[in-house]
């Protein structure tokens, strides 16, 4: 998509995040997450889910708990009943 310069939405950077989060690219996920931000498109809950479940599945608890505080601060709240699946 950079090197068509297809600007991509919400959908399909949660899309990528997830897929990247399932093959354990973490590397890739925060990349995805920073382009995000700099194409100006907020993240939703979906975003804040897909990347939490990522770190979680390798075991990266302090970008795990920074990704919670982010959701805590713009007022995304974590249930359990939409909490993410654990690995």
């Amino acid at each position: 998509m950079k090197a068509l310069r297809v600007k991509p939405n919400l959908v399909i950077c949660n899309t990528l995040l997830d897929a990247m989060g399932r093959a354990k690219r973490l590397w890739q996920a925060k990349q995805i997450y920073k382009d995000m931000t700099t194409y100006g498109i907020a993240p939703s809950w979906g975003t804040c889910a897909a990347l939490l479940r990522a770190f979680l599945r390798v075991r990266y608890a302090e970008d795990a708990i920074k990704v919670y505080k982010e959701m805590k601060d713009k007022g995304l709240q974590l249930s359990v009943c939409n909490a993410p699946k654990p690995p």
